[in-house]
C-alpha cells in the first residue's frame, strides 16, 4: 500500500528493476546501484518531483540523460533514461549510408559526364576544327557524317553550307580574274563621286595608280568640258536609270586625255554603280 502522506517515498523504497532493450534483464535491488548515479532521479520522482537530468550515471557506468515523474496512484515512479550514444548510433549509421550513396552519386555523375562529353563534346569539337579548316582556305574539308541523331544533323547541314560557300567562293574567284584581266576599264562606283575599286586597266590605260584613283573624286580627272554632263549621267544613276554609250575625257598622269565610252548599271539597294570604259581614243582621233 502507499506510505502515508508525511512520509517520503524513498524512506519505504526497497528496490529498482531496470528494463534495458537488448540487455540483460532486470538488475538489483536499488543499494547496488552507485551512490549520486541514476538512483537519485529515481529517489527524486518518488519524492513526487518530475523533470529531465542531464549527465546521470546509470549501473553501468555510463553517461545518461533521465528524464521522471512520480505516479501517485499507485505509488511509483518512473524513471527512463536515454544512452545518447545508443540513441544517435541508428542516426550515425544513416548518415555514413548517405554519404556512401551521395559519393556512388557523384561517381555516376561524373561517369555519366563522360559519356556526354564522348557522344556529344567529341563531335562538336571535330565541327569545330573543320570550320577551322574552311576559314585558313580548305574548301574541300568536310565534317563527318556517322551519326542520325542531331549532331549528324548538324553536320549533314553544316557539309551543304560548306557546298554552297565553296561554289560561290569558286564563282567569285572566276568574276574576280576575268576582272583583273579585262581589257577594257571595269570599275565599282558611288553616287557621291568616287571610285570604290577599280581593275588594273585603269592603270594600263591612264597611268594613275589605284590608290591615286581611289583617294580623289573621279570628277578630278574628268575634262572640264565634260563635267556638266557626267553630272548628269551620275544624277541619272542615282534614280537607277542605267546609262549606255555615254562617253567623256578622262586625264591621264602625264595630263593628256583619253576618250572613253561607258556602259553603267546602277544597284538601288546598295547605291553603287558597276560600269564598263572602252578606251577610244584612237578610234576619235582617225
Amino acid at each position: 500500500p502507499p506510505p502515508p502522506p508525511h512520509l517520503p517515498y524513498t524512506t519505504l523504497f526497497r528496490s529498482a528493476n531496470v528494463i534495458r532493450p537488448g540487455r540483460a534483464g532486470p538488475s538489483g535491488p536499488l543499494d547496488a546501484l552507485p551512490s549520486g548515479g541514476i538512483a537519485d532521479p529515481v529517489r527524486r520522482t518518488l519524492d513526487g518531483e518530475a523533470g529531465v537530468w542531464a549527465e546521470v550515471v546509470d549501473g553501468s557506468d555510463e553517461s545518461v540523460w533521465a528524464a521522471g515523474r512520480h505516479l501517485p496512484d499507485v505509488g511509483w515512479g518512473l524513471v527512463v533514461a536515454f544512452d545518447e550514444a545508443e540513441e544517435l548510433a541508428p542516426l550515425q549509421v544513416f548518415g555514413a549510408e548517405l554519404r556512401d550513396l551521395a559519393l556512388s552519386l557523384s561517381a555516376i555523375e561524373i561517369l555519366a559526364g563522360t559519356l556526354l562529353g564522348l557522344r556529344f563534346a567529341k563531335p562538336l569539337h571535330d565541327l569545330a576544327e573543320v570550320a577551322d579548316r574552311i576559314r585558313t582556305g580548305e574548301l574541300n574539308a568536310r565534317a563527318p557524317v556517322d551519326r542520325e541523331d542531331e549532331i549528324g544533323l548538324l553536320a549533314r547541314t553544316f557539309n551543304e553550307m560548306t557546298d554552297e560557300l565553296e561554289a560561290q567562293l569558286v564563282l567569285l574567284k572566276e568574276y574576280e580574274r576575268f576582272f583583273d584581266v579585262s581589257l577594257d576599264l571595269m570599275c565599282i562606283a558611288g553616287t557621291d563621286g568616287y571610285f570604290k575599286r577599280v581593275n588594273p586597266a585603269f592603270t594600263r590605260t591612264l597611268g594613275w595608280t589605284t590608290d591615286q584613283l581611289l583617294e580623289k573624286p573621279f570628277f578630278d580627272l574628268i575634262h572640264p568640258d565634260d563635267v556638266a554632263a557626267t553630272e548628269e549621267v551620275v544624277s541619272t544613276l542615282s534614280e537607277g536609270v542605267p546609262t549606255v554609250s555615254f562617253r567623256n575625257r578622262f586625264r591621264c598622269v602625264d595630263g593628256s586625255y583619253r576618250t572613253l565610252i561607258w556602259a553603267s548599271y546602277p544597284d538601288p539597294e546598295t547605291g553603287l554603280l558597276y560600269a564598263l570604259a572602252r578606251d577610244v581614243t584612237d578610234r576619235t582621233s582617225v
